[in-house]
């Protein structure tokens, strides 16, 4: 016999304490023989919380595609300096920009602009002799 623990109320980003609820197991615990009878608001709380995990993963997972190119107003959620701290910046071409009226920064550009990354070494070239 082994313990699971449950998830009664709350969900996982909720600032509300979780109460959970120990129920024992016992016997087989394949898919095919697993048969639960849930109390009425305990299913909407586990399948919420699932689907809190499933996203997370998914976000995680798909981050990456994400293209590197971003708005002004993207840049400014992103790097999280002042709207005029990061306009002034960007004016000044401390973080280079793209594109005519409507801005495009580059994710790259805009982290070796402000020191989260260390600048890109130039590719050495190779001297025939």
């Amino acid at each position: 016999m082994w313990r699971r623990w449950l998830l009664l109320e709350g969900t996982m980003s909720s600032r509300r304490p979780r109460t959970l609820m120990r129920y024992d197991v016992v016997g087989e615990t394949s898919l095919e023989s697993l048969n639960v009878s849930l109390p009425a608001g305990l299913l909407g709380a586990v399948a919420d919380a699932v689907a809190e995990v499933i996203a997370s993963r998914l976000e995680d997972k798909f981050e990456d595609r994400r293209s590197p190119w971003m708005t002004t107003v993207e840049a400014i959620d992103y790097t999280r300096l002042p709207e005029g701290t990061f306009r002034k910046l960007a004016a000044s071409g401390a973080i280079p920009s793209h594109g005519g009226r409507s801005k495009l920064f580059h994710r790259a550009e805009v982290d070796e602009a402000l020191g989260y990354v260390a600048p890109a070494q130039p590719a050495l070239r190779r001297i025939a002799g």
